[in-house]
């Protein structure tokens, strides 16, 4: 459950689900404002780009174990937690009709099933990670030694 605000107004929400009309158009952002506040705000010099932050990203067939997938991925936030900024996926798991949802934040993770698999779509595991020190090839082999 979280506690969504919008100017006074504070909607509780489960999984943050919220109707679209409580969100669009409510001009939370005016762009004048924010010019008032900070004159470079549209600059180039405004922002800086960590180039040390980068993406991997995986398709892999085939079925996961899910005690497997969840021993590694544990141990993956136990151990570079601090370097996985942003970690989503959709994962195909052994025995699920429905598709495995993960989302996480540094050493925080939440999986949930998602919707049945549609019969025509292909089953296969997607995940990505936005972080630093991130060794691709080694994750795609973590990744692969959870297949059955």
């Amino acid at each position: 459950m979280y506690l969504m605000s919008q100017g006074n107004a504070i909607y509780q929400t489960q999984n943050t689900e919220i109707a679209m009309n409580y969100l669009l158009g409510i001009q939370a952002f005016n762009l004048n404002y924010a010019l008032e506040i900070d004159p470079n705000f549209l600059s180039e010099d405004a922002h800086e780009h960590d180039n040390s932050v980068y993406s991997v990203a995986f398709v892999e067939s085939g079925q996961l174990d899910m005690e497997k997938v969840s021993n590694w991925i544990s141990n993956l936030l136990r151990t570079q937690g601090q370097d996985i900024f942003r970690m989503k996926g959709i994962l195909n798991i052994a025995g699920m009709n429905e598709r495995l949802v993960l989302q996480g934040v540094h050493m925080l993770l939440n999986a949930k099933p998602d919707r049945l698999w549609k019969p025509e779509e292909i089953r296969r595991n997607e995940l990505v990670f936005i972080g630093r020190n991130l060794d691709e090839m080694q994750l795609k082999e973590e990744l692969k030694a959870c297949l059955v």
